[in-house]
């Protein structure tokens, strides 16, 4: 594969309906614009229905190269999402059996709580219909691991609506100890042997591990104001994972094609999994995105995921087919948002005779997210 770098200066060239000169692009002024203070970023494009792709690395800002480690934030979930799809596949579990019928972590609160955990499933944490808060205290805390976790709504039911989406890491964290107790192995043994070591990703773990020291950059405040290094005290499907843009593009190049999972268990993988006019959706229910299962969705075929851990932002967006496109980014910046609509905007331009790309409308979703 060809690697074209650029440090703190750098322009891409899009194959697209416009022509070569008026697709390139300077990318400076976006990061001075929202002060960005480090970024990585990568545009995949498959060569020839090859499953061979072409990657253009973006390297912005002091210190950063391009094995420089950063939070991956919630980007997190979806390498945990196709961990967990593989499981399935081999028939360790199913999607719809109550996940309490596998292991009882024992902090689930009493009363109506206590009912409403045993009817949650993988396939709820994986849509996030688990009606579940996001975390029922800091997750890095000493006191999360015995935190009681208490639900914000009922698992969602195909008869009741209410239960509608409810974006929830402690759900994940759920699935996550139900499939280490399944499988006696720990989240980075199940990452390594199904993702980070078939797929080349020497630079990716979830949490801490000593080899970071020195490789890791630290987040910045809004001002630029650099804040401590993290070490992770555990590793969390939710967010912890650590890695760099080279190395998670990897896992999005095999993605793309359903990597080792099966057609079937691909396929239900990327598939909606609830009408958008549901309940708590209905925020969104004018925009074309949906949610599958680990990973967002839109209406004209893409896949993507944003991350957000504070000081660290995160992003991916692939449209996979004939000839896949892949655009990701890892930043050190609390702004590593604001740049997202100019990141996609450039990557996937609108052309007089094309339809724009749904993928143009997710920074408005992940606004109303927030709300």
């Amino acid at each position: 594969m060809r690697k074209a770098l650029f440090i703190s200066i750098f322009c891409l060239t899009l194959v697209s309906c416009k022509s070569s000169d008026q697709t390139q692009m300077d990318l400076q002024p976006l990061m001075e614009k929202h002060g960005i203070t480090g970024i990585q970023a990568v545009l995949a494009e498959e060569k020839n229905l090859s499953n061979k792709f072409n990657e253009s690395y973006f390297i912005y800002g002091e210190g950063i190269a391009d094995t420089t480690v950063f939070q991956a934030a919630s980007l997190s979930k979806v390498l945990f999402s196709y961990i967990a799809m593989s499981l399935y596949d081999e028939g360790l579990f199913d999607l719809d059996t109550p996940l309490m019928e596998y292991y009882d972590n024992g902090r689930f609160a009493a009363g109506q709580d206590s009912i409403y955990a045993r009817m949650l499933t993988a396939r709820h944490v994986l849509s996030h219909r688990t009606g579940l808060k996001n975390w029922a205290a800091s997750p890095s805390s000493d006191a999360w691991p015995t935190s009681t976790i208490t639900f914000k709504k009922k698992p969602y039911e195909e008869s009741d609506s209410t239960g509608m989406f409810t974006y929830s890491g402690e759900g994940f964290a759920y699935l996550q100890h139900t499939l280490e107790h399944l499988t006696g192995m720990t989240l980075n043994e199940l990452a390594t042997k199904y993702v980070f070591e078939p797929f080349g990703m020497p630079n990716s773990w979830y949490g801490w591990r000593d080899s970071f020291e020195g490789q890791v950059t630290v987040g910045h405040k809004e001002d630029g104001t650099p804040v401590d290094v993290v070490r992770y005290p555990r590793a969390n499907s939710g967010y912890t994972l650590m890695t760099c843009a080279a190395d998670y593009v990897k896992f999005l190049e095999k993605l793309a094609d359903g990597g080792n999972l099966s057609d079937e268990t691909f396929q239900e993988m990327i598939t909606p999994q609830f009408e958008r006019e549901d309940s708590e959706w209905r925020i969104y229910e004018d925009l074309p995105i949906s949610w599958g299962l680990g990973v967002g969705l839109t209406d004209d075929g893409a896949l993507w995921h944003w991350g957000d851990n504070g000081t660290f932002k995160s992003f991916f967006v692939i449209y996979p087919g004939k000839q896949a496109r892949i655009m990701h980014y890892v930043c050190n910046s609390r702004n590593g948002l604001k740049i997202l609509p100019g990141m996609l905007e450039n990557f996937f331009p609108t052309c007089d005779e094309h339809k724009e790309h749904d993928i143009l409308k997710v920074p408005y979703w992940i606004e109303c997210h927030y709300r």
